[in-house]
């Protein structure tokens, strides 16, 4: 294993820092004109661009053996359409930059992970904390920035996808190449085969969990009488531990294995989310986001991890897109999805025990399927 080139540092600093414009884009498109209706529709399109063009770019860079250049035109084109949201409010071009910006995106983090997985080893953790401390900031920054500007996410967001776009050109060749282009069979294989299915759809459930969180948590806090900055806090705190749990990542994937850690990440979903529906203290629901920490940054290196180890080496693009499809297209969709009757009859205290329900049908499936045979899809 090599180090991590510093280009690469800092494209996941700018790029997981462009991230946050999406807790604002809702209230972004309401600023230019958009009614609630149709700005949940058009919110679809975010978890519907990964995934589906997640895969479908994933692929064609396992196929040509270019993960390189997908990964910039994918950044450039990301860049391309957030500037869009900057400088247009006709309805036309929204829905074209939000689509356009969901689609475009959805290769870049999946094709970053598989390379840094082979650049770096167990060591993924700790180039991706960086990602994740640049979040934090950047929604600070955000936040306060747009009391005194309305458009500062997004032209925050449009700068540093512009800033990686630039590092991504200084990036060294992606050590990605398959040995052979893969056939389209192998690619729909993936989803067949006994050693991933079972992830894929933990990832799912998982992922329609964590959409409860990161969708309608401030909605919570806010029908329970919370302040606002309460939801910044309960945030940083979740992210602090995130990183923290980031930078200890090789010892935690050595001492317990990458599906190990990936289910324990999962497990933790449960009693955070039952004890931010249940609980009416605010400072208690604050204080158990702390468990953010294992139940995404655990669950990323784990499932990061795992997917590299299940992925053949025709695949591993494509592999690792499955991840992000899974969790955060086709996870986030159905979370979404099921959000919309549940808060209407119920609230989002039962929401939340949704996404603990989720979560632990996710844990269930792995620990029953623990013994499955460590095999290579086909490929």
């Amino acid at each position: 294993m090599s180090a991590a080139p510093r280009a690469l540092i800092l494209w996941y600093a700018a790029v997981c820092g462009a991230m946050t414009l999406g807790p604002w884009l809702a209230l972004h498109l309401r600023d230019q004109g958009l009614s609630d209706s149709q700005i949940a529709l058009l919110l679809l399109a975010m978890p519907i661009g990964r995934l589906l063009g997640g895969p479908l770019w994933a692929w064609v860079a396992d196929r040509l053996g270019a993960a390189g250049p997908v990964l910039k035109l994918g950044n450039g084109l990301a860049a391309l359409f957030v500037g869009l949201l900057c400088v247009s409010s006709s309805p036309w071009v929204l829905v074209l930059a939000v689509c356009g910006w969901a689609t475009s995106s959805a290769p870049m983090l999946p094709i970053a992970d598989a390379a840094t997985v082979r650049w770096v080893g167990r060591r993924y953790g700790r180039v991706r904390l960086v990602g994740s401390a640049a979040f934090g900031i950047g929604v600070v920054v955000a936040g306060v920035g747009r009391d005194a500007w309305a458009l500062t996410p997004v032209v925050q967001a449009a700068i540093l996808l512009a800033v990686a776009t630039l590092v991504a050109l200084a990036l060294p060749p992606l050590p990605t190449k398959a040995p052979a282009p893969p056939r389209v069979g192998q690619l729909l294989g993936l989803l067949r085969h006994g050693s991933l299915a079972p992830v894929v759809v933990a990832s799912l459930l998982h992922g329609a969990s964590l959409t409860a969180y990161d969708s309608f948590f401030a909605l919570h806090l806010d029908a329970l009488g919370a302040p606002t900055w309460a939801t910044g806090v309960a945030f940083a705190i979740g992210v602090a531990v995130e990183v923290g749990v980031l930078a200890v990542a090789p010892g935690l994937l050595e001492r317990f294995g990458p599906r190990r850690l990936f289910t324990v990440g999962v497990a933790s979903a449960v009693p955070r989310f039952a004890i931010t529906g249940w609980a009416t203290s605010v400072p208690l629901i604050v204080g158990v986001q702390a468990l953010h920490g294992l139940t995404f940054g655990a669950m990323w290196i784990g499932a990061t991890a795992l997917y590299a180890e299940l992925a053949p080496a025709s695949l591993r693009n494509s592999t690792q897109a499955l991840l992000h499809a899974s969790m955060f297209g086709a996870g986030r969709l159905v979370g979404l999805l099921l959000a919309a009757p549940v808060l209407e009859a119920y609230g989002p205290d039962v929401l939340f025990g949704v996404a603990a329900a989720a979560s632990a049908a996710a844990w269930a499936l792995l620990a029953a399927t623990r013994r499955e045979r460590r095999s290579h899809p086909p490929g």
